[in-house]
């Protein structure tokens, strides 16, 4: 007896071969109900594996689960656990919200206490018949019934017990034979005639019974056995019986000992049909090794492995050598058939076929489909044997070529993701790695050829994708001209408008391999892939692909989700679409063959449209404050909206190459009104500066220049030169910066609006930079009295800002102070929060000079509170640079190198060169300070670098900075 408070111990035993029971001591702890049964077997078939509660859901309810099905499984397994509490061999554990594991003994299960005994007998048949014999019997006895009675659910009943029973046949067999072996015939009769009544068409059943009859002086019955066995085959398969079977009634009619020729029967066929493996591959390590150890698993049914990816992924040399790597387990035979091209293979010819290589002759192959995968199974169901299915197009065509057993293993390539297949395992196949596509290169060119030009060989496997067809290809090309440098082929692959044209050779053609996955397509996916490949993002959400194509959004799914299924589309993080570059511009081939120049425009202009707005929409939530004005191109229905910085600041970080892409190249076609490019170019410099992002940035703004100069719109023009002039002093060029802002500034002088005002701080920033004060005062001035006379509060804000610089550097703090915290009541007043804190960071300067130190820390913590998750990487450095200046005032040498690191960090992200050289400077002195020379001196030495890199006022500065802090 347990003590009190205490749960008693006991060993848990567990039936699935009759009805599902749990048993204690010999008796059922309780019985089970439907569908908790059904929970416990598959729990118990997961082998101690994690089952998903998806699986559960599908084995109890199958496609009628209730709205509740999964509280209601949560339920049967709490059950479950108390039924089983104390139990000490069992354990029952919740993988997350993702299902459920149970680990148990295999040898307290009868199913595995089953395959262990028959497994056993198997191995010491040939040895001790009378041994193997008494662990078959034990192993047939723990049959109770019909398996998995009393468990709901169709996948338990209809696709898992079949596999089961036909294990529990093989070991009756078994033992029916052994027992003619030990000379028991009467026995082996009675249990081979009950295995007959059960499966009249099974040829080795009769004949094992045919030849124990005639031994048993029963001939008579023995012929009737087979004349009821070809009754049988004929009306159920429309074939005739098999060779050995034959050759035993041609025996017993001889009168010779049927077991003696039983065994000299005409060899059964062994197909080796495997294609070759492919030479020179490589990769894929990862992928075969779980192929194989998956093959090598126990299981229940023919393990079908499914490996899919786009045309020319490597699909079908990844099937070939993962069939060469495991044929030593399916000696029995190896068949291999193509199912695709242009015309798809049927399946009853595919299975024809299997039929012949096993030797079927052609008279007894049955006429339809169903007979000839009837007799197929039947055949290979005691067989060893491995099927290749290469490039399938559908499940419904792979179906009835599947084998039905588990010593049966089937490998199936193809272009869709066949995701109605009741695949054991999937592979899903991309490019190589760079480091394969190198491999691969230099083994068809060799390592002298290649490693001659390792440069051009890159190039060559970038221009390539990394797709394996078009490296074979542009390899397979380089062996044919041996003359040819590796340069040559790269420059080539350049030039996209002919790229797919250099990647056929022979039979090797990437395009005629991605043709056979369009011809798939219905014409609306057709459609869909024409367009969406002429986008230039280098991804597309959901709502931008949607607004491409002109439908809903629910209605885009159509019309995808076949793009995606045959890797004509690739789906990024669950919700970006991505097509690779070889098939964006097969694609484009496609649209300009195919699709009107109008019906392309207007795809980009819903595109461009939807970029647009977007990406207003994620500036003004981003960097709020600014005044903007309305945009001529109307707004798409699903663009991006933000109420959140941080949801419009990842959005920005995350596509902000897309917009520049898209919208340019929609502006280069005249479908974007060059005031709007305009704008968007202006509005994305505020984001993109601070940030570092000037590659997106410069191509939009000398986009806006450019379109706004070819539709000869000299306002959109002056506004463009602002945003350039802006572009120009942030990477120094402060010459081209002036002469941008000054014609700007000209242009726009009449107008007095916002626009003007900007040209003209930027101005101020460029003769800050320049060093010309006077200039300074009398452009941030002017700039002041228009944002004042439009009440731009942000603009006023950034004015009051310069303002104050400049006052603090003439040594008037005073003033200087005054105008920083104006500047901050005003940012404030309008939410840029950006600007308040660059004021708030300004002012922590100012009162670190007069010694404030307590109220300068405030502000500079105030200012990084602001900037938070904007990734205003100058902002960041500026005010982390303030702080390590304060701390290195104070004493605080530790502290203050931790924030200057911190602020180089920020401004080496951000490309601020100028800014990284006085920050790294301070860091070394720093540095030195604390004792640590070395790494001083490493940081000064990086300072010498980057001031050959800056214009000269820079460098000048850069160099009073050092020698001030020499002093």
């Amino acid at each position: 007896m347990a003590e009190h408070g205490q749960t008693e111990r006991w060993r848990a035993e567990f039936r699935l071969l009759g009805a599902v029971e749990i048993r204690r001591d010999g008796h059922v702890v309780r019985p089970l109900a439907a569908q908790p049964a059904c929970v416990l077997a598959v729990l118990l078939l997961g082998a101690g594996d994690v089952v998903s509660t998806d699986r559960l859901i599908d084995a109890v309810w199958g496609e009628r689960a209730p709205d509740d099905a999964r509280n209601a499984v949560q339920v049967y397994v709490s059950r479950l656990r108390r039924i089983l509490a104390g139990a000490d061999n069992v354990r029952v554990t919740t993988a997350g919200h993702h299902g459920y594991r149970m680990d148990v003994p295999a040898g307290d299960v009868d199913l595995y206490r089953f395959r262990s005994l028959a497994k056993q007998a198997d191995g010491i048949a040939a040895d001790d018949a009378d041994a193997a014999l008494a662990l078959l019997e034990e192993a047939v006895a723990l049959w109770r019934g019909v398996i998995f009675d009393g468990a709901a659910g169709d996948w338990l009943h209809r696709q898992l017990a079949p596999a089961l029973v036909d294990e529990q046949r093989r070991a009756r067999e078994q033992r029916a034979r052994l027992l003619g072996t030990v000379a028991r015939d009467p026995e082996a009769i009675a249990e081979l005639s009950a295995l007959l009544a059960e499966y009249p068409t099974r040829e080795s059943v009769a004949r094992e019974l045919m030849a124990a009859l005639h031994r048993d002086g029963r001939t008579a019955e023995a012929l009737a056995v087979f004349s009821d066995l070809r009754t049988s085959l004929v009306d159920e398969l429309g074939i005739e019986p098999g060779a050995e079977v034959r050759a035993c009634h041609e025996a017993i009619l001889a009168d010779t000992t049927a077991d003696e020729t039983a065994g000299d029967t005409d060899p059964v066929a062994v197909p080796a049909q495997l294609p070759g493996d492919v030479p020179g591959f490589v990769g894929r390590a990862e992928q075969i090794q779980g192929v194989v150890d998956h093959l090598a698993e126990q299981a229940d049914l023919a393990k079908v492995v499914l490996i899919a990816g786009a045309g020319g992924a490597g699909k079908s040399a990844l099937a070939a050598r993962l069939g060469h790597t495991v044929r030593g387990r399916y000696r029995e035979g190896q068949l291999y058939a193509h199912l695709g091209g242009r015309q798809p293979a049927e399946p009853a010819d595919v299975l024809a076929g299997f039929l012949g290589a096993l030797g079927v002759p052609d008279s007894r192959i049955p006429v339809s489909t169903e007979q000839r995968a009837a007799l197929f199974r039947s055949i290979v169901a005691e067989r060893d044997v491995l099927v290749v299915l290469d490039d399938a197009t559908s499940a419904e065509q792979v179906r009835p070529l599947l084998p039905g057993t588990a010593r049966c293993a089937v490998l199936v390539t193809s272009r869709s993701r066949l995701a109605t297949l009741d695949a054991t395992y999937r592979v899903t196949v991309g490019g190589l790695t760079d480091a394969e596509a190198v491999e691969l290169l230099t083994t068809t060119l060799g390592a002298e050829r290649a490693d001659a030009e390792p440069e051009a060989l890159r190039r060559v496997i970038t221009l390539c994708g990394n797709v394996p067809l078009a490296l074979r290809v542009s390899a397979a090309r380089m062996t044919n001209r041996p003359g040819w440098r590796i340069a040559e082929l790269a420059d080539r692959l350049s030039d996209e408008h002919a790229r797919l044209d250099q990647l056929r050779l022979g039979d090797l053609d990437v395009r005629a391999s991605f043709t056979l996955s369009y011809a798939q397509l219905a014409p609306g996916a057709a459609r869909a892939f024409r367009l969406l490949a002429l986008a230039e993002a280098t991804w597309l959400t959901e709502t931008a692909t949607a607004t491409m194509l002109d439908v809903a959004v629910p209605a885009a799914d159509e019309v995808l989700d076949p793009l995606i299924d045959l890797h004509l589309l690739d789906l990024i993080d669950g919700s970006r679409l991505r097509i690779h570059d070889l098939l964006r511009q097969f694609g484009r081939e496609l649209a300009s063959s195919s699709d009107a120049a109008d019906a392309a425009d207007d795809a980009r202009a819903r595109l461009a449209a939807w970029y647009v707005h977007s990406a207003e929409a994620a500036i003004a939530a981003a960097v709020p404050g600014a005044r903007s004005s309305r945009l001529l191109l109307p707004a798409p229905p699903h663009h991006e909206t933000f109420t959140a910085t941080a949801a419009a600041v990842r959005w920005l970080e995350s596509e902000r190459a897309n917009i520049a892409a898209v919208v340019c190249d929609a502006a280069s076609r005249g479908l974007v009104p060059p005031s709007d490019l305009v704008r968007v170019a202006s509005s994305f410099g505020r984001y993109a500066g601070p940030r570092g992002h000037l590659a997106s940035w410069r191509k939009l703004a000398e986009a806006a220049l450019t379109t706004a100069r070819r539709f000869r719109d000299h306002r959109s023009e002056a506004r463009a030169m602002v945003t350039v002039g802006a572009l120009e002093h942030r990477e120094h060029e402060l010459d081209d910066a002036a002469t941008h802002l000054r014609a700007a500034a000209r242009e726009l002088a009449d107008s007095g609006g916002p626009t003007a005002a900007t040209a003209m701080n930027n101005l101020a920033h460029v003769y800050e930079a320049l060093q010309q004060r006077s200039k300074v005062l009398e452009y941030v001035t002017r700039a002041h009295d228009i944002y004042v006379q439009v009440g731009d509060r942000r603009g006023q804000a950034n004015t009051l800002t310069a303002m104050a610089r400049q006052r603090s550097e003439l040594g008037d703090h005073a003033e200087a102070e005054s105008a920083y915290r104006q500047a901050i009541g005003l940012a404030t007043d309008a939410g840029a929060v950006d600007v308040a804190a660059g004021a708030h960071a300004g002012l922590a300067d100012v009162l670190s000079i007069t010694g404030k130190y307590a109220d300068a820390h405030r502000h500079y913590q105030t200012a990084l509170r602001q900037i938070g998750g904007s990734h205003n990487r100058w902002l960041e450095g500026v005010v982390l640079a303030g702080l390590g200046r304060l701390y290195s005032a104070d004493g605080r040498l530790a502290q203050a190198v931790d924030h200057f690191e911190r602020a180089a960090t920020a401004y080496r992200d951000g490309a601020f060169t100028f800014e990284l050289a006085i920050t790294m400077t301070d860091l070394g002195h720093a540095l030195i300070d604390l004792g640590q020379g070395d790494r001083g001196a490493a940081c000064l030495h990086e300072v010498a670098e980057l001031t050959t890199t800056l214009a000269p006022p820079h460098r000048a500065h850069v160099q009073a900075h050092l020698d001030h802090e020499r002093g």
